[in-house]
């Protein structure tokens, strides 16, 4: 052994842009007897870029020791010609490099070299292409001056334990591989490039390990352990990981993320529209890319063998795609990070990346960390989540219990991407047990994932998991079919059965339990869902535009909403067979029930008819159900406080119906609207089945028929009232709708109503019609409002209500049938008859309501009311037939009226055990031809005004007081007919009497404050006629006979002035003359009779004469003045 213990130096030179490469130091000496080789390459820590070679020319060299210190860079040779270099013992500092050039072998403390002890990498070691560098078995790699400390490209033999560890950076790429050598140099086996063979791979804290420069190939490792450690990062844009056991620490990540396609590129890459580039797509559309491309695939990938590669997003800085991670393992134990995530972009427009793909196959699967394919985020358009699938290959092999990330990317400008997939097929009891997730993470995005297996169209799962925003679809296919076991989800998912895709619900819940789904749920036109018979929907939003099958009971939780639609139908599902199939647009439920502030919608358009058939209907404090056009049978209905059963505004559109509204006038329905310069009105008052007409610039009322065979109770209300109007001339409003109610009995302390809609300067829209028919006595003790739209003055000017509705009840008293119609139009701001608005038909002073039945010629109501200043009409008679109208209770407030056309009876007051007087509480017009019949007794008119210009039958007595006023016209008789006769239209009258005129056997009052007109002068035969105080009366003329004539005191009869004559015998200025000559000498001649003269006086002569007086010809048994 040498002695000499000083220095032997090669360094290279120092250089201001670089220096020289380290010179060889060789040296060969014996060491305890044996020959020991040397070889230093130190370059005094002096930078240099060149390699300093240890062969001039190929060939091999084997030494003891090897040494690159103090930056010192060797090569074997610069020969592309095979060349060795075998060492026993390889030293450094970290700070130098050994590279192995190609055709080049390069042996550090090997197996190969007659050694297997672990070896320290103290120097950065670079493989390249084609060449080759043998370690010992147990190989660590620790951080070098160098930013990587392994390289490789080429083959790496030996090592099959790798610890990567203290910060350092190891990288293996597409080219490298490994082999593995016995002691006597034998090859037990060499990987194909791209494949990395050990039996125990650990990444240790702090390292940094890459494998694969680029995601085109997949790079294979395998082995007993990879072991991923706390700090610690491996990355990969394409990997397949086979492993005995997998592990992943706390803090240790696994990764894949923006590794794969770049932006712009790959089969789902964003696109620029207009000023945003939009999201890659994968396992569901990017956010834009469902709304602005046909062109790029929507969905993309397998959700069961999830292999392809995220794709970047648009734009030219939308960042890169999530690569591929396949892990096939005994053991996984996942309490670090496994992801391949989409990438973030980089511009304010740029679309994010979609989410990779990751499969895992293991017999056990452990852990609390997170595996992760989501979508990147953008100031663009969210990138799609990617998938993921899990195979557990023992019974109870899974025990994983961390999170699962698939969300797509959040985008500022086009929103979030769809949401990824996580499928898992777990092995429990020997059988496969499978689970499909979508969880967007409350990303807010619209887009769909989409199953579409490659030629698959049915998928069974036995659960199924939509939370936080995750929209789930079956691909457009025809006879797609899913069918689940399970769905677990929240209120914020919408579940969308697609066209020609059935979807099943399996649940193992035991019969009658009811089932509760927490998402909402769209049902397309064509598709169709089989669920458990009682469900509850706690989702925001159900739209069933298709068939819903096997569901009969069904609830509407807190606050949700259900939408049945004119398209959808239910079915039951026997024996494989659909049966009890409804046609579109009707439903068949057991019960369906809405919880508080619950809504059910029923969307049919106003042209399509609804038809539901419910056991029991209900609907919870404020819940409601909407509707156009709806017909409800059920057994029980139940509306409790502040609930709702609307079709307000649901009926004909703006302008339409059988009596549309216009400029200024308001729709009719029951009656006509405000200001309509047409007397036009439609429906049935006991079988209301019409929408209310729409106004000007507002819809009429729907139309709700409840037939009820058990009960009916509302205490909150049914309404189908008209929308109304604006606050301009054009803005009329509609007329109310229909509610018809048929039901064995009725509770309640609520309101039905159909309303006309108010407006503001223009007309109102008319009331609709109500019609309730009950079996039993009613007990419902709540409003019906059936009142005209109110006419606001917003501005100066006149405005008129639309005209009342009509509301028919029915009900059984003692067996017998109860028919009641009352028309009120309170609250409308009607104000009676005392303004002549010119453009209104037939002279009428407020639009009339219609009491009508299609073909019906007779109407009898136990009672008819008249109030609020409604105007009513009944029967439009036509031809030649008799229209009759009978009720025994006639009431009103004085402020109504009722009209009695010609070819029309009124029956008024007449009840078959008795016949009262009848004291009119609404004013009459009878038109000529027209009769109104009251009990044979007297009639009173009490403080309203009774127009009578037909027949007024039977009355032996009138009585005109308390502010009433009479007006008789040429047409006006008295008759007389017996009770049995005045119901039919075969009959002869008693008595007639002649026309204009009153016979009367018993009393003519004028009492108080009431007022009589005539035309032409009075008539009467009478036993009594009396005026009481303060009473005038003006008439053309007074031929009154009567036993008994009593004229109070301030009374007064007149005829002051009221000739129309002129005396022919006067001239000049002369004055008329009739009992002596007029006065002057030109004045008329005297005419007449001195006793009982009936003869008017006349108009003297002149250019303004006054007018003659008429004649008073009373005749009586006793006159009392």
């Amino acid at each position: 052994m040498s002695g000499f213990w000083g220095s032997i130096v090669a360094y290279g030179g120092a250089g201001s842009v670089t220096g020289g490469p380290a010179g060889t130091v060789y040296v060969s000496q014996l060491v305890s007897g044996l020959p020991t080789t040397t070889v230093t390459v130190d370059n005094n820590n002096i930078g240099s870029t060149s390699y300093t070679v240890l062969l001039p020319n190929a060939g091999n060299i084997s030494v003891t020791y090897l040494t690159a210190t103090k930056a010192g860079r060797l090569v074997a040779s610069l020969s592309t010609q095979p060349t060795i270099v075998t060492c026993v013992t390889f030293t450094g500092d970290q700070t130098g490099t050994v590279t192995s050039l190609a055709n080049h072998q390069i042996s550090l403390s090997s197996s190969k070299s007659g050694t297997t002890r672990p070896v320290r990498v103290q120097a950065t070691l670079n493989i390249e292409l084609n060449s080759e560098m043998i370690v010992p078995p147990l190989m660590y790699v620790d951080s070098t001056h160098s930013a990587t400390s392994l390289s490789v490209y080429g083959q790496l033999t030996g090592a099959s334990q790798m610890i990567v560890r203290n910060g350092a950076i190891a990288r293996f790429y597409l080219s490298g591989h490994t082999a593995a050598v016995n002691s006597k140099g034998v090859y037990l086996y060499v990987d194909n490039a791209g494949t990395y063979t050990f039996s125990n791979f650990v990444a240790g804290q702090g390292a940094t390990v890459q494998f694969g420069e680029t995601y085109s190939s997949v790079v294979t490792l395998q082995g007993s352990l990879f072991q991923v450690d706390s700090a610690a990062a491996v990355s990969s844009g394409n990997l397949l990981l086979l492993s005995t056991t997998v592990d992943v620490d706390y803090g240790g990540l696994l990764t894949a993320d923006a590794l794969a396609y770049s932006a712009g590129a790959g089969p789902g890459a964003g696109f620029l529209s207009a000023s945003w580039y939009t999201g890659a797509s994968h396992a569901g559309p990017g956010a834009g890319v469902a709304t602005l491309s046909s062109t790029v695939p929507y969905y993309f990938g397998s959700l069961l063998q999830p292999s392809q590669l995220g794709s970047g997003g648009g734009g030219s800085q939308g960042g890169s795609g999530g690569g591929v991670i396949k892990i096939q393992s005994t053991t996984l134990n996942v309490n670090g990070l496994v992801t391949a995530r989409g990438g973030d972009s980089n511009c304010g427009n740029c679309g994010g990346c979609s989410g990779g793909s990751m499969w895992i196959t293991v017999s056990s699967f452990n852990g609390l960390g997170e595996i992760r394919a989501s979508g990147g985020n953008a100031g663009g358009g969210g990138g799609s989540g990617g998938r993921i699938a899990i195979y557990t290959t023992t019974n109870g092999g899974m025990n994983y219990v961390g999170r699962h990330t698939v969300a797509g990317g959040s985008g500022s400008g086009l929103g979030g991407g769809a949401c990824g997939t996580v499928f898992e097929s777990l092995l429990v009891s020997g059988y496969a047990y499978t689970k499909l997730r979508c969880n967007n993470n409350g990303v807010v995005a619209t887009a769909y994932t989409t199953l579409a297996e490659p030629n698959q169209t049915s998928y069974v799962f036995n659960e199924l998991h939509l939370n936080q925003g995750a929209y789930l679809r079956l691909a457009v296919v025809s006879g797609a079919t899913l069918s689940v076991g399970g769905i677990f989800t929240d209120t914020s998912i919408t579940f969308r059965v697609y066209d020609y895709t059935v979807v099943t619900l399996q649940t193992t819940q035991p019969q009658g339990v009811q089932f509760v789904l927490m998402c909402n749920l769209q049902i397309d036109m064509n598709g169709q869902i089989i669920l458990p018979g009682n469900m509850m929907f706690t989702g925001a939003l159900v739209k069933l535009d298709g068939m819903l099958v096997n569901v009969m009971s069904l609830t509407v939780p807190v606050s949700g909403a259900l939408h049945l639609t004119a398209t959808g139908q239910t079915a039951q599902l026997t024996a494989g067979t659909l049966t009890q199939v409804t046609s579109r647009g009707q439903y068949q439920f057991a019960s369906l029930s809405a919880l508080a502030r619950g809504q059910i919608y029923f969307d049919a358009a106003f042209s399509s008819l609804v038809n539901v058939s419910i056991g029991t209907l209900s609907l919870s404090y404020a819940a409601q159900l909407f509707a156009s056009q709806l017909n409800l049978g059920c057994s029980t209905l139940i509306v409790q406080t502040a609930a709702i059963v609307s079709t307000v505004g649901a009926g004909y559109p703006t302008g339409t119906g059988p009596c549309p509204g216009v400029t200024n006038a308001g729709a009719g329905h029951a009656g006509a609207g405000g200001f309509s310069s047409t007397d036009c009105s439609y429906g049935s008052i006991y079988t209301p089945t019409f929408m209310g007409s729409g106004g000007a610039s507002t819809n009429g009322g729907g139309f709700v028929n409840i037939t009820a065979s058990t009960l009916v109770t509302v205490d909150g209300s049914v309404q189908s009232d008209g929308a109304s109007g604006g606050s301009a001339l054009s803005y009329s409003a509609g007329s109310g709708g229909s509610v018809w109610i048929t039901t064995a009995a009725l509770t309640g302390n609520g309101l039905v109503s159909a309303i006309g809609g108010d407006s503001c300067y223009s007309g109102g829209g008319a009331g609709g019609r109500l019609s309730t028919n009950v079996q039993k006595p009613s007990l419902y003790t709540g409003s019906y409002v059936a009142r005209g739209g109110m006419s606001q003055t917003c501005y100066s000017g006149t405005y008129m209500p639309g005209a009342a509705g009509t509301v028919f009840t029915n009900d059984n008293i003692q067996q017998y049938a109860n028919p009641n119609l009352v028309v009120d139009n309170a609250g409308s701001g009607a104000s009676g008859y005392g303004a002549d608005f010119a453009a209104l038909p037939n002279g009428e002073f407020s639009p009339v309501t219609t009491v009508s039945h299609p073909n019906t010629y007779v109407y009898t109501f136990n009672s008819l009311t008249i109030t609020g200043n409604a105007n009513v009409q009944f029967g439009i008679s036509t031809g030649s037939t008799l229209t009759t109208l009978t009720t025994p209770l006639f009431t009103g407030d004085l402020t109504g009226r009722l009209r009695i056309r010609n070819l029309q009876r009124a029956v008024l007051g007449i009840s078959i055990t008795k016949q009262p007087p009848l004291a009119l509480s609404t004013s009459m017009t009878v038109d000529a031809g027209g009769e109104l019949a009251v009990p044979l007794a007297a009639l009173t008119v009490l403080g309203v005004n009774a127009t009578i210009n037909g027949r007024l039958i039977n009355a032996v007595s009138i009585v005109v007081q308390n502010g009433g006023l009479l007006r008789i016209g040429a047409n006006f008789q008295n008759a007389f007919i017996s009770s049995a006769a005045l119901s039919t239209t075969a009959y002869t009258y008693s008595t007639v009497g002649a026309p204009g005129g009153i016979n009367l056997g018993g009393l003519f009052k004028l009492l108080y404050g009431s007022a009589f007109q005539n035309v032409g002068g009075l008539n009467a035969s009478v036993a009594v006629f009396q005026v009481k105080t303060s009473v005038t009366v003006t008439q053309p003329y007074f031929n009154i006979n009567a036993g008994q004539i009593l004229l109070e005191r301030g009374s007064r009869l007149t005829t002051d002035g009221l000739s129309a004559l002129i005396d022919t015998t006067a001239t000049g200025n002369g004055g008329a003359g009739h009992g002596s000559y007029g006065g002057a000498s030109t004045g008329g001649a005297p005419y007449g009779l001195s006793t009982a003269s009936s003869d008017n006086g006349l108009a003297g002569a002149g250019s303004s004469p006054g007018t003659g007086g008429g004649f008073l010809l009373l005749t009586c048994s006793s006159l009392q003045m």
